[in-house]
């Protein structure tokens, strides 16, 4: 699986906690499987991960100021993490 763009960052992010809390995670989709047409999957702006002690990472992401779904519809077997869309340049406002 090859990572690009922020989803390198958030996998990154993930290992770092993995470290640091003694717990264990694995990438299991990027931009790689079937997810929903309009997800942040396909412009790099989210990861899905498996793992040890997954709420902690959940809570560590939330804590990071992410978007977070775990323990919801569709999310249950991984956390699902994600970054917004960029600001637009034009409005200035995000």
């Amino acid at each position: 699986m090859q990572l690009r763009g922020q989803a390198t960052w958030l996998y990154d992010l993930a290992r770092i906690w993995a470290t640091r809390s003694g717990e264990q995670v694995v990438l299991v989709s990027a931009n790689d499987h079937v997810h929903s047409w309009n997800s942040a999957h396909y412009a790099d702006r989210a990861v899905d991960i498996q793992g040890t002690g997954l709420d902690g990472l959940a809570e560590w992401y939330r804590g990071l100021g992410l978007l977070v779904y775990w323990q919801v519809p569709g999310h249950w077997q991984h956390v699902h993490v994600e970054v917004g869309p960029p600001c637009p340049q034009a409005t200035g406002t995000c």
